[in-house]
This record gives C-alpha cells, structure tokens and sequence, in this order.
C-alpha cells in the first residue's frame, strides 16, 4: 500500500541541483561496472560542489560512499519506486544499469543513464534469454527517453548510438582508469608473492571471473602449447577470479590435458596480492571475446607487465599500439606463440612494458569525474535550469 507521502512533491526549491544516482553496481562489488561505478563517485564527491547528491539502492550499504549524499532505499518494483522518488525533486537521474526495473515513469527532471557495452549482441549464446531481451528490447527503448548516455569508450558510443536510434551528440565517452594500487612496486614488498602462489616459477598471469565471454579454453589450450614449446623452462598459469575451479570443461581440460600442477587455480585473492601478481608476472593474457573497455589490460600495463590482449570491439582503442593484439582471438596456437616471444625476448618485452606504462597514464578517475560533473552541468544549462 503506498503512503501518501509517496505521491507528494514539495514545493520548496532546493538550494542546489540534486542528482540521483543508482549505486546498485557498487553494492553488487567486483564486477567491472562496480568498479567503474566506485571509482568514479569515489572521485567525483570530492570534486563536486555543484550537487546535492542522492545514492539510490535497494538495501543499506556500509560503502563509505554514502556518508558523502542522502541515502535513498527504494522498492524493487519500478512503479512503487518511481513515485517514492518523486519526493526527493531530483534535477537529474542517473540510471547504473538501465533495464525493466529501472523506475522511469512519472519522474520529473532530466535522465541519463551510464551503458558500458552490448556484449549480449556479440556472443548472445553466453547470456540467458532475460539478458538478451533487455538488450534488444528495453535498453533501446529506455535509451532513447534519456537526455544523456555515459559510455566507455567511443567504440561503444557509435554501436550503441546507431543500435538505438539515438543521436550521437546525446552520449558522452567516460573513460574507465587505474587505481593508483596497480603500479610498479619495489621488490621489497613482492616478497613471498611468487612462493605463494607458483611454489616459485615463473608464470602467465590471467585475471577475470569464469565466463565463455572471456575465451577460456583459448587460455588454456594456449598455455598447453606454450608449455610444449618452452619445456626447459617452468612455467604455472595463474588465473585470477571466481567459477574457474568450479567448471567441468575446465577441470577436463587441466586433467586431459596433464596440467595439473601447473595451471593455478586461487579463486578471489587478497585485493593487495592483484598488483603483486602483475608486477611479477612475465605476462599477462586476455584474449577477451569483447570488451566495452577492458580494464584488465591498463591495469596490468599500469604495473610494469607487458600484455596480449584480443582486437575485439574496444580493446584497440583502449590499448593502442601498448599491446600485441590477437589477429585470431580464438586461435591458441597464435596465443602460444606470442607469448613465447613475450617471454624470450627481452626487447620485446621491454618495448611492450614502457609503452604499456605511457599508455596507462592517459587514463585517470580525476578527468573521467570532471568530465562527469561537465556533463551533468551542461545538461542542466541546456535545460534552462
């Protein structure tokens, strides 16, 4: 039953703008839109003196995020949820994802929303029938009732403006940047890293949780031949992230495939052991099959670790020249080879290392939150407000 305060608007005109933001993907963690969305509100309360700043959610969070605006609980359903926000009088909603529970209807103000991607267009087969409906159906549709769209690279924006049929001019590119934790580190404070998790070889490192999306047994079947290739030479396959253990396919392929032992397996690891691992790592791999942005591979260059990567939607945009780029994504034998030429070439490896370095730089969560607060202020010029 909705209170009658749910319907009420008041009156009164707030001293400042009020912006409302959807911090579900913070709540939800690790993900790479969690990550997006937690550095960059990390970032962007400490620049903005523009708003008053209202983060909405479903459930009560201790993120520190939220000492920083006016926390704001809603109901999961849409309608109730739009007309419990009424009462807030927010000058701009911020949608973090747009999809069928975005509560839309009934709300004054200006609209936006933040898309990273369609990765459900490129390998639709990996994504449930739900996830490929809202891809096709309800984000076009939402799409083209917001004012701005913030996307994360400008791969995306021109895919996403034409499958929508929404005007160019209404995205704006946000980059994705490195936490100042992924960087080269002396070697003081890498002690004991490598004994941990490779019993003291050498190894390839790959970071991601389980998923078709990112190529796996192209990851595998390559380190198989790169093994076969170097067999004087010890090297483990360290991946990184949550479901690999867990996948038959995987654990298959490791037993037939007489990688046992060499191919590890840790799951979720401390936060601070990531950046250790990728300055340790002779290389790093991620042969994604898309990418709106891939922040995998900056923050991997970010360290010091050379990186081969896939030339899947946005990745060459966002590597550039800093990375050896996949012809054939799916083809383990080019995986093996150029990580074979990684490890042995030393020249290589250290053009690949200082142009990775240089590359990383360009990205920061200070101009991507100034070029936030920019936007939303346009957008209330535009608007008369």
């Amino acid at each position: 039953m909705l209170n009658k305060e749910d319907l009420s608007v008041p009156y009164k005109i707030p001293d400042k703008p009020r912006l409302g933001i959807f911090t579900r993907p913070i709540d939800q963690g690790r993900s790479g839109s969690g990550k997006h969305a937690d550095r960059l509100l990390t970032e962007f309360v400490r620049i903005n003196d523009t708003f008053d700043l209202f983060f909405i959610h479903y459930e009560k969070s201790s993120h520190p995020i939220y000492s920083h605006g006016t926390d704001v609980i809603i109901p999961r359903n849409p309608l109730r949820a739009s007309l419990a926000l009424r009462k807030y009088n927010l000058s701009i909603v911020h949608y973090h994802p747009l999809s069928i529970m975005s509560p839309i209807a009934m709300l004054p103000g200006k609209k936006v929303a933040t898309i990273h991607g369609a990765a459900e267009d490129f390998i639709p087969g990996h994504y449930s029938l739900s996830r490929r409906l809202n891809s096709r159906l309800i984000k076009p549709a939402f799409s083209r009732k917001m004012d701005l769209i913030f996307t994360v690279s400008e791969t995306s924006r021109v895919y996403l403006a034409k499958k929508y049929g929404v005007n160019q001019n209404r995205f704006r590119v946000v980059y994705n940047a490195v936490d100042s934790r992924f960087t080269e580190l002396p070697e003081v404070q890498l002690g004991g890293i490598r004994e941990k998790y490779t019993k003291g070889r050498r190894f390839v490192l790959h970071i991601s949780n389980y998923s078709m999306r990112k190529n796996p047994l192209t990851v595998l079947h390559g380190f198989k031949q790169l093994r076969n290739s170097m067999p004087d030479t010890p090297l483990a396959l360290v991946i990184v992230g949550n479901g690999w253990d867990q996948d038959r396919q995987v654990r298959e392929i490791i037993q037939d495939e007489g990688l046992a032992g060499d191919v590890i397996l840790p799951g979720y690891i401390p936060t601070d052991d990531v950046p250790k691992l990728l300055n340790l790592a002779d290389v790093f791999v991620f042969p994604s099959l898309y990418e709106g942005f891939g922040m995998p591979n900056l923050e991997a260059m970010a360290c010091g670790c050379p990186v081969i990567t896939s030339s899947e939607f946005a990745i060459p945009e966002i590597v550039g020249e800093s990375a050896i780029t996949l012809v054939n994504t799916k083809d383990p034998k080019e995986l093996a080879d150029s990580m074979r030429s990684v490890i042995s070439d030393s020249q290589l490896r250290q053009s690949l290392v200082s142009k990775g370095l240089r590359q990383a730089k360009q990205y920061s969560w200070k101009q991507s939150a100034e070029a936030t607060l920019e936007a939303y202020e346009q957008l209330l010029t535009s608007s008369g407000k």
